[in-house]
């Protein structure tokens, strides 16, 4: 199983753009290059997340190049699957609930609470509009087939949307990252932590995830001076 040990960060900056500048620098970098399905579907495009966490939440920042463009899902709680797009599958503890969070190229989420593969309820409006983002082609609806695309999206997930009610950061969760485009010419399926034992694509597979620690917040991060009596 893999594990990755994700760093504290001190972020206040309300419009994310400055997320991929600190994550480079202060994030732990995942690479969602694992081709679970390569016979069917051998295209492996670029795609890595810079991820760390601060008092609000996790951070997330995707960077993908790859062919072709494709953002035709325009509001939150569709499917984004067909489109350029990343995913975020977690859980607070091994078993059969998990959380998804899905997003296109253009920002556009879809999320549910699953209490199993089959069981689902979508996130409410609040709890969408509770999720930040910034991105290269935030808002944008494109679909152009050739040619090759470099992109970035920053997400900050809350605590709360994820299912921890006291908001704080949990030692430990279960997750897995995914990469993928069903409708582009060039359809592929990519994770972080492999997915064993499925014949055809298949992301919502809680039994594959990887485990995510969470370092502590540095209560005095940097220099601290000590008052003078």
């Amino acid at each position: 199983m893999k594990e990755a040990v994700i760093p504290f960060v001190h972020f206040r900056d309300e419009s994310l753009q400055s997320l991929g500048n600190l994550l480079e620098v202060k994030g732990k970098r995942l690479y969602i290059n694992v081709l679970n399905w390569e016979e069917d579907f051998p295209y492996c495009p670029i795609a890595v997340v810079d991820v760390a966490h601060c008092t609000q939440g996790i951070l997330l920042h995707y960077v993908v190049r790859g062919l072709s463009i494709r953002t035709l899902t325009t509001e939150d709680g569709n499917h984004v699957n067909a489109d350029s797009c990343v995913e975020f599958f977690m859980q607070a503890e091994e078993g059969d609930a998990y959380k998804n969070f899905e997003f296109n190229a253009a920002g556009v989420c879809l999320a549910s609470h699953r209490a199993s593969i089959t069981e689902k309820v979508v996130l409410s409006p609040g709890e969408f509009s509770s999720i930040r983002r910034w991105g290269t082609y935030l808002g944008q609806q494109l679909d152009i087939p050739d040619g090759i695309f470099s992109w970035e999206l920053s997400v900050l997930i809350p605590w709360k949307t994820m299912g921890y009610s006291d908001g704080k950061a949990p030692k430990q969760m279960r997750a897995n990252f995914y990469k993928c485009a069903d409708k582009t010419p060039h359809p592929h399926y990519l994770s972080w932590s492999p997915i064993a034992g499925e014949p055809k694509p298949a992301f919502h597979r809680p039994k594959c995830f990887g485990v995510l620690i969470f370092e502590e917040e540095e209560i005095c991060p940097g220099l601290c001076i000590r008052p003078q009596f």
